[in-house]
């Protein structure tokens, strides 16, 4: 009788019954944890992918406004016409973003100003280019051509480095992180 008496007046947990939860809880955080990271980056890829359509978005309407799609800072410009001012037209400031500022000073972007400055309708972004030109890893996101006159964004992804050039990406047998996103075939 005493015994039983003993049991119902005890208070607390053995040893025991505490490791056994803490081995559990450790379980569950080595199987969950890689798993919440997997779901983090494919938000963050899907915000990325958001992103660089809105801006392929601007990009069609400003061609469509302007004729022209911004220099791609390679050798052969967007349109056929070789601009001198080499990626400074996509750039992450305010004043240096075609998509945001709409002064086209012939000296500075290296643009003809008559058909730029007679047809531009923009802004063709919102927000700051500092936002919209980085992707959600705070990557900047480039806008490029390959060798074949193929237009693309490219954000580094989760790794925040750039695996190859564009061409190789577009393929199907890409496995890396990197995200792109076709914009045109320029002819």
């Amino acid at each position: 009788m005493k015994a039983s008496g003993l049991r119902a007046q005890r208070k607390g947990f053995t040893l025991m019954e505490i490791m056994v939860v803490i081995i559990v809880i450790a379980v569950l955080a080595s199987v969950a944890g890689p798993m919440i990271g997997t779901i983090t980056d494919q938000g963050r890829a899907s915000a990325t992918r958001a992103q660089m359509s809105n801006i392929k978005s601007a990009l069609v309407a400003l061609k469509s406004d302007t004729g022209h799609y911004p220099h791609s800072g390679s050798s052969a410009a967007a349109d056929n016409e070789t601009y001198s001012g080499a990626d400074n037209t996509m750039m992450n400031s305010d004043s240096n973003n075609v998509l945001y500022a709409g002064n086209f000073a012939e000296n500075e972007w290296k643009l003809p100003t008559t058909t730029w400055d007679a047809r531009y309708k923009g802004p063709y972004m919102d927000s700051d280019p500092s936002d919209f030109m980085n992707d959600a890893w705070s990557t900047k996101i480039k806008y490029e051509m390959d060798s074949s006159n193929h237009l693309w964004l490219h954000s580094a992804g989760a790794d925040g480095g750039f695996d190859t050039n564009c061409a190789n990406i577009s393929k199907d047998a890409y496995t890396g992180d990197d995200l792109v996103l076709s914009i045109a075939i320029v002819k």
